[in-house]
């Protein structure tokens, strides 16, 4: 069909999304498209103004997006079209026992600006993407002891500050891709 894709690190870790992708290019030049295909990264982004932040702030959310993925994943179990059920447990269970340091190594982008800048290049070299889609706050809200929605994040005050911190990042990245497409090597396009 020669359509982009999106593709995430939600099921699969980076080995295993490399490969598909590899195999995505390989059907692409098969059908005799041209270039490589176009193939867009969906990953949770934080960005913060220190390390420390970036790392502490959104444990909750995003340890209950992944619980809560490994939960969406099972729910389908049985039905006709949804693959095999051994398949989709085992991708349950992967996704129910990640530790917050796999999380943060396999899974998404948090940091500070330069640290994310270096964190998406570092994907785009890996799985050689073409864009990024950016999930901001991917955990959602949570009921407080009262009953109310609350972010699931406790830097209320401070989000404005970090949405500007993230899109400080993704022009920096963009305006990396820039420089890079001039001398003509792959670049990180951000959308």
């Amino acid at each position: 069909m020669g359509l982009p894709i999106f593709v995430g690190l939600r099921g699969m870790d980076i080995p295993e999304l490399a490969g598909c992708l590899r195999a995505y290019r390989q059907a692409w030049r098969e059908a005799g498209h041209p270039g490589e295909g176009d193939a867009c990264l969906r990953i949770p982004i934080y960005a913060a103004p220190t390390d420390k932040a970036a790392r502490e702030e959104p444990r909750d959310t995003i340890t209950y997006y992944f619980e809560r993925q490994a939960n969406i994943t099972l729910a389908p179990l049985g039905r006709a079209g949804t693959g095999p059920v051994e398949q989709r447990q085992t991708q349950a269970q992967r996704l129910s026992t990640l530790s917050y340091d796999a999380i943060l190594a396999r899974k998404v982008a948090f940091g500070t600006g330069p640290a994310l800048v270096d964190r998406l290049g570092q994907l785009r070299e890996e799985l050689a993407v073409t864009g990024v889609a950016a999930e901001l706050n991917p955990g959602g809200t949570v009921a407080d002891g009262a009953g109310a929605a609350q972010p699931r994040d406790s830097h209320q005050a401070g989000d404005a500050r970090v949405q500007i911190g993230a899109a400080r990042a993704m022009r920096r990245v963009q305006l990396l891709g820039g420089a890079r497409r001039q001398l003509g090597e792959a670049y990180l396009r951000v959308r």
